[in-house]
């Protein structure tokens, strides 16, 4: 038999099953830039016993809810940690909670039978379910590359994103001769403005 681990998340409206563990212990944080794959249902009537209106916590989907009618074939999805726009579930539960390589079933509660579970609902840019149905949504956090706010007033207009993590933990400090390839693109079309190695 196979355990899995399941965690009730923001009073049981979102109920967390890990199906396959994650590759390291580190998880995303706000600003960085995550990739993702995903997929979605809904969640029949008759599985739906965790409709937070009824008070239930959400008993059907710590049993593993199979079924239901796709409103999302596997698509990959990435974003930014924390921007607008960004569906509560990915900014909250994928970011801060799953790790690299985690595949994850993720059971979201609609509010009440006259409500749509947040992110998903009419007039969102995402694929609308119907108002006060729950889904399902099978998300694998693939990997993401870390965004840090290096600006000094921490304002946001300077920020630092690691392409490829470097090796050690010794950093240049003042008066040490450093050298650097640079590279600068404009960002509303991404054209290369210049690119040089700059010596000491």
């Amino acid at each position: 038999h196979k355990m899995f681990e399941v965690v009730r998340i923001d009073g049981g409206k979102t109920v967390k099953k890990r199906l396959d563990k994650g590759h390291q212990y580190q998880r995303a944080s706000k600003l960085d830039v995550v990739k993702t794959r995903w997929s979605g249902r809904v969640l029949p009537p008759s599985q739906d016993s965790g409709n937070c209106s009824n008070g239930n916590g959400g008993g059907a989907a710590s049993g593993g809810a199979a079924g239901g009618a796709s409103f999302q074939e596997e698509t990959e999805y990435e974003f930014t940690a924390g921007a607008k726009g960004v569906p509560h579930v990915f900014n909250h539960v994928v970011v801060g909670r799953m790790t690299q390589g985690e595949k994850a079933e993720l059971t979201l509660h609609a509010p009440s039978e006259g409500e749509a579970v947040d992110g998903f609902g009419p007039g969102t840019n995402w694929p609308s379910v119907p108002v006060g149905n729950s889904i399902v949504l099978t998300v694998e956090l693939v990997s993401w590359q870390s965004v840090e706010d290096v600006s000094e007033a921490k304002d946001g207009t300077c920020r630092k994103r690691t392409l490829v993590p470097g090796e050690g933990w010794e950093k240049p400090r003042k008066n040490y001769a450093v050298t650097i390839d640079l590279e600068a693109r404009l960002v509303e079309d991404g054209t290369v403005a210049t690119t040089k190695d700059i010596p000491p």
